[in-house]
């Protein structure tokens, strides 16, 4: 699944995937355009067909690598540990 980033970065949501709809954007809706494809919220309804987009919340999840004397790969979750 592709991520694409909203125009507007300083705002939430800052990201948003592609829905399967490919229509004209309603006032309020986020859609995606551009060469370099971004992600934008309709100011009005478009008369122009686009890619919807879908808003999404991305988290990072720190793993770290720890090798012992008898696992040779094991990885956790560092707030596990």
């Amino acid at each position: 699944m592709k991520i694409y980033p909203m125009a507007n970065r300083f705002k939430n949501p800052q990201f948003a995937v592609k829905s399967t709809k490919f229509r004209n954007p309603k006032k309020g809706e986020y859609y995606i355009s551009g060469a370099i494809p971004e992600v934008y919220k309709a100011p009005k309804d478009l008369s122009h067909k686009f890619w919807i987009g879908i808003p999404v919340e991305i988290r990072t999840i720190k793993q770290a690598k720890i090798r012992t004397s008898w696992e040779s790969d094991a990885w956790f979750n560092v707030e596990e540990l």
